[in-house]
């Protein structure tokens, strides 16, 4: 067999797997792009902060009940209850159920540029000077993405106050 045919099925296999993976190179760009959201995700610290907001409002939500209440009742609102209501808030609002969901908003509405751009301030290697009109373009977008953040958990939880009012009551009733 002459030397030139043993290396064509060579060559095709090299095209071939070219090929191949240029089509799934998209998919690698799709990937850097989500860990470059996660990545500011973390370096912004919106999970801790998200936390932090949860834990102030079911404290605020637990003392209007228990101050409902006691004004309504002259009762104090049990511990079991308080921890009902609690818990609810901390499964529904736990910031992994929203994670994925807020990575899509960012991915949505910034370019990879423009997500490499805030892992740069993030990471405080500061802005090169021509950098500035599109940091300034990222910043007129925070509106937008927290509108969408809000949106994004309205939808996708279930809410508390049933579960808390429902509690309530119910710990209401079964008061002589």
């Amino acid at each position: 067999m002459p030397r030139f045919l043993k290396v064509i099925p060579v060559k095709v296999a090299i095209l071939s797997l070219v090929l191949i993976s240029l089509g799934a190179a998209p998919n690698r760009v799709l990937a850097d792009a989500n860990s470059d959201a996660a990545k500011l995700i973390e370096l912004t610290n919106i999970s801790a902060q998200f936390e932090l907001a949860r834990q102030q409002q079911t404290r605020k939500v637990i003392r209007t009940y228990a101050s409902i209440v006691r004004r309504e009742s002259g009762h104090e609102l049990p511990a079991a209850v308080k921890e009902k209501i609690a818990l609810c808030y901390e499964q529904e609002y736990d910031w992994s159920n929203f994670e994925d969901g807020i990575i899509d908003i960012l991915l949505g509405n910034f370019s990879e540029k423009e997500l490499g751009i805030l892992l740069d301030f993030y990471r405080d290697r500061g802005l090169a000077p021509t950098e500035i009109d599109a940091f300034k373009d990222i910043v007129a977008k925070g509106e937008l993405i927290q509108k969408l953040g809000a949106e994004h958990i309205f939808t996708v939880t279930n809410g508390c106050v049933t579960q808390g009012t429902d509690a309530v009551l119910k710990y209401l009733r079964e008061q002589p």
